[in-house]
């Protein structure tokens, strides 16, 4: 199957370009030579099993994870960010609920279930009053994650989207920029305006969050928490991609991107607006 600029530059899942990617990704990471790039993707198609692969930040491991957790504390104070201290986490309910929202997702979709275990290699939950979530191209595959007491099943779905968004956008990003300019825009995730790279991360993750939330069926208990969520996304979305003009912010190649976002958005409102109709 030949692949297209279209497929690589989109907001949809598409098993050939992930493939695709995750060789890319290793031939940059192998030719690399400016700073140091821990690679967390999975090799080969080797998958471990999800429990192997979700873990619990301990003294056991502190030596494993402690230059990632040290460069995500830099890279708030870098940001101007307030950021607590990142303490081990015993919670092994949060790990379980993890593995229950990766299980939903990839139960859902085929290409799911194969982008999840490519791009995500490890996720390590710690505990963290200022940190929700992240991961980065300096250890590109493994995700941070500090779970709240209130989260619900959605929110932990949400997360991995969120997250694996990210990690893929970034590879994507070695073959185009995608936002041309330095700008400053008003970020839906920060208090403090953010480059418009920034931004755009965050309206490419907010339609994969809106996209394949919707078409998720969350247990009866968590419908009306996943809807919630999915409205909230939405409404940051809307207010996101109003601040993009394409003309000056973002190349021909973020521009189609960005037309893909407006689409979901648009579709969302208009199958919204019509179950409250019925």
């Amino acid at each position: 199957m030949t692949i297209t600029k279209r497929d690589i530059f989109s907001i949809y899942l598409n098993r050939e370009v992930v493939e695709q990617e995750c060789t890319l990704w290793r031939q940059f990471v192998a030719c690399n030579k400016k700073q140091t790039i821990l690679n967390f993707l999975t090799e080969n198609h080797a998958y471990a099993p999800w429990p192997e692969k979700v873990v619990c930040y301990q003294a056991a491991n502190r030596d494993d994870y402690q230059a990632v957790l040290k460069s995500v504390a830099a890279e708030m104070q870098r940001q101007n960010e307030k950021f607590s201290a990142i303490h081990y986490s015993a919670m092994n309910s949060y790990r379980e609920n993890i593995l229950a929202a990766i299980e939903l997702l990839s139960t859902n979709s085929a290409v799911m279930d194969y982008t999840l275990r490519n791009l995500i290699g490890r996720v390590v939950v710690v505990s963290c009053d200022s940190l929700v979530a992240t991961s980065s191209v300096l250890f590109l595959g493994l995700i941070v994650i500090s779970p709240k007491e209130d989260w619900t099943l959605s929110d932990y779905v949400e997360n991995i989207i969120h997250e694996m968004s990210h990690i893929e956008l970034y590879i994507k990003q070695l073959l185009d920029p995608l936002v041309s300019t330095g700008t400053y825009l008003k970020s839906p995730f920060r208090d403090q305006p953010r480059p418009a790279n920034g931004v755009f991360h965050a309206a490419f993750v907010l339609t994969r969050i809106i996209f394949y939330m919707r078409n998720l069926t969350f247990p009866g208990a968590h419908k009306q928490s996943a809807a919630v969520n999915i409205n909230k996304a939405s409404l940051s979305l809307q207010e996101t991609l109003a601040q993009f003009d394409h003309k000056n912010c973002l190349t021909a190649q973020g521009s189609s991107i960005a037309e893909e976002m407006c689409l979901v958005l648009s579709q969302f409102q208009k199958e919204d607006a019509a179950s409250a109709i019925i």
